[in-house]
């Protein structure tokens, strides 16, 4: 292990302990031979300690590890900091920039490394990031989300056989740890390969920023860091950690119209409708169900589907099954302790139906205040509107019948005028 508390390099720019150094580091060229350059924040500590590399957006769309990274960085207290950060928080910058996966050429940048200095356009930037930046770390965390047209919940997959990789695996806290090597060419595998423990964190859906993401992400984080001793803290630990080995994505038979009976994180049993699908006049032709007992751990969001199409991403659970039940069932509990909602507790399968209980709440309070204090608001506007438009019809009134007064005032005392001669001649007339 590389112990910080030196000075690091990366392109030509030194950062001494202590400092706070962002680089704009050059990992390719445009059409028009201007640099395409990548960001890398590097935090370094003054004291001793490993060197933990942060990356998102490998592929350009995967935009939730871009806000995890980005808010460590400014949010971090570094002043008794060991070891150091080496943060990329986009690394495929041509990508997010054309909010797609892959390269300009149309290669996927994360099944080409370690790269090679000679090789094709996805090859070299590869080359170039792992020599300037992974091949001078000690741990790495490489975030992810869904691809295009899909969800997960959070999940970490990591080798296993390695004891390293598995300390800060089970460290970050995640419920479900996918025990795999990984693909040829992806950075968690050739960054193992060369002997730095890499982790890689699934996280959401593609092209969005999830504040709920970010939040769970960034403690885990934290969580790595206190495991490794960069910082002083305490681990959060999960309600429940399953380390899985079989994985399955369930497809569809049929094609048609998608009506989803499931969503990440949640338990299914073996046998359990996951989805209905049915044709454009809303008649059923198919269900797809649970091959086998375990937790859904991604989904398609695409309302559609043709035969082969995949639809739910499962991990089989077993011998922890009961441990898993347990844990959301507490969950649940609490939720009904607080909110007395025991008739929900047979719908609930995850931790997802809790917290949107509880949102669904806030909101439905939050609605209900605000509407009430809307009501009064307008009842007392309609009142004060009433007294003025009466003391204003008041006035017109007084204002339109002050003349006609005066003109009936003018007529009698016209008519009794006229009328005083015609008086005096009658009275003369019976004398």
């Amino acid at each position: 292990m590389q112990e910080s508390g030196d000075t690091i390099t990366i392109g030509d720019v030194k950062v001494a302990p202590g400092e706070i150094k962002h680089i704009k580091l050059k990992i390719s060229e445009s059409f028009f031979t201007s640099p395409i350059v990548m960001p890398v924040s590097v935090i370094n500590g003054l004291g001793d300690g490993p060197r933990l590399l942060l990356s998102a957006a490998t592929h350009g769309d995967e935009v939730n590890g871009v806000g995890i990274v980005r808010e460590l960085i400014y949010s971090i207290n570094h002043t008794n900091f060991n070891g150091m950060l080496i943060c990329v928080p986009v690394m495929n910058i041509t990508g997010f920039l054309n909010h797609t996966r892959y390269l300009p050429d149309g290669r996927d940048l994360n099944r080409n490394f370690p790269g090679r200095a000679d090789g094709n356009p996805a090859q070299r930037i590869a080359h170039t990031i792992f020599t300037e930046v992974v091949s001078k770390c000690d741990f790495a965390l490489d975030f992810h989300t869904a691809g295009d047209g899909r969800a997960n919940m959070i999940q970490v997959r990591a080798d296993m056989r390695d004891s390293n990789v598995k300390r800060i695996a089970k460290a970050f806290g995640s419920e479900i740890i996918i025990d795999s090597e990984g693909l040829p060419g992806t950075l968690r595998r050739s960054a193992a390969q060369s002997g730095i423990p890499t982790i890689t964190i699934e996280a959401g859906e593609p092209h969005k920023f999830e504040r709920k993401v970010v939040k769970q992400c960034l403690q885990g984080i934290m969580n790595v860091i206190y495991e490794l001793g960069m910082m002083k803290g305490t681990i959060c630990e999960p309600r429940f950690q399953v380390v899985v080995k079989k994985t399955e994505w369930v497809r569809a038979d049929r094609g048609g119209i998608l009506e989803m009976k499931t969503y990440p994180r949640s338990l299914e049993k073996e046998g359990n409708e996951l989805c209905v699908i049915t044709n454009p006049f809303g008649v059923e032709v198919g269900i797809v169900r649970a091959p086998f007992t375990g937790m859904v751990v991604g989904v398609t969001t695409r309302p559609v589907a043709s035969p082969g199409s995949p639809i739910c991403h499962m991990v089989k659970i077993d011998k922890t099954l009961y441990k898993v039940e347990q844990a959301i069932r507490k969950k649940a509990e609490e939720v009904e302790k607080v909110h007395g909602l025991t008739e929900l507790l047979q719908e609930i399968k995850s931790e997802d139906d809790i917290a949107e209980i509880e949102l669904q709440l806030q909101k439905v309070a939050a609605m209900l205040i605000a509407e009430r204090e809307e009501a009064e608001k307008e009842a007392k506007k309609k009142e004060m509107n009433k007294v003025e438009t009466q003391k204003l019809a008041e006035e017109k009134m007084d204002k339109e019948s002050k003349p006609e007064k005066e003109s009936k005032k003018v007529a009698e005392e016209k008519m009794d005028k006229e009328s005083k001669p015609e008086k005096e001649s009658k009275k003369v007339a019976e004398e």
